[in-house]
């Protein structure tokens, strides 16, 4: 039986006082890469793609 509900998150906004340092913080927690001159305020976006449904 097919379900209308999938187990995911789009999107979760962390507001934050120091983005460079958060963002580095959070790339080591969810084992991603990141380039510290692609960090500006207000946003950083975590690329995070899973395939599985």
């Amino acid at each position: 039986m097919s379900h209308p509900i999938y187990l995911k998150m789009n999107t979760v906004f962390v507001h934050v006082s120091d983005l460079t340092r958060s963002v580095r913080w959070y790339s080591q927690l969810l084992d991603r890469s990141f380039k510290e001159e692609d960090v500006s305020d207000p946003v950083y976006t975590f690329s995070y793609h899973n395939t599985q449904a």
